[in-house]
């Protein structure tokens, strides 16, 4: 006999495979910018500038660096978290907002003449570099830090744990989020990354 009480449901893979990956990265915090039907920029994974796109219409990923690729958000969270078909779904299904229509992001942005200040680009790189380090929240000390706290909602992707790298370190929540061009402030598009010790 199968044991079915770790099956997961055909209800939870339909709600997984109804979210876009560009609904999914937008959730996640990453910072990339419309050019047509396609979003570009840094690859989450290898970094870069621009080596990393989705197709909206098509709901395909790809990175020119890494070469992570494939279809729909299911694979899109499997390459990203390093997490097999089970821990996609039930993160997809869980925690992150439900779209089956393709994203409407407006026309497309022009893009900024001045390049970003030095300043900027280092803490671009200390933020891809600290969210590089996270580890999964479930079942670290910053998922039990929430539940303690009385937050018992499924942990969005865009939150992590951080281990200390150094004795002098301490353990740390880790969120992602993103600052996406405007019309009135084209230039704000920068990934940060903030962390918070548990005290």
């Amino acid at each position: 006999m199968t044991d079915t009480s770790h099956r997961i449901s055909d209800a939870d893979i339909d709600r997984a495979k109804a979210v876009r990956v560009a609904d999914n990265a937008v959730e996640r915090g990453l910072v990339l910018k419309r050019a047509g039907r396609e979003l570009s920029g840094p690859c989450p994974l290898c970094g870069g500038d621009d080596r990393f796109s989705i197709h909206i219409d098509k709901d395909l990923f790809h990175c020119r660096g890494c070469s992570g690729s494939g279809a729909g958000a299911i694979t899109f969270t499997m390459w990203l978290d390093g997490v097999g078909f089970r821990q996609a779904v039930e993160t997809l299904a869980g925690g992150v907002k439900i779209s089956s229509a393709p994203v409407n992001l407006g026309p497309a942005l022009p893009v900024p003449s001045t390049p970003a200040t030095d300043h900027d680009r280092r803490q671009h790189e200390k933020a891809a570099w600290l969210w590089s380090q996270r580890l999964p929240i479930i079942g670290s000390i910053a998922e039990t830090y929430l539940r303690a706290r009385g937050i018992t909602c499924p942990s969005p992707a865009s939150l992590a744990f951080l281990p200390p790298t150094k004795l002098e370190h301490h353990p740390a929540m880790i969120a992602a989020f993103g600052l996406f061009a405007t019309r009135s402030n084209p230039a704000s598009s920068l990934r940060r990354v903030t962390s918070s010790p548990f005290i």
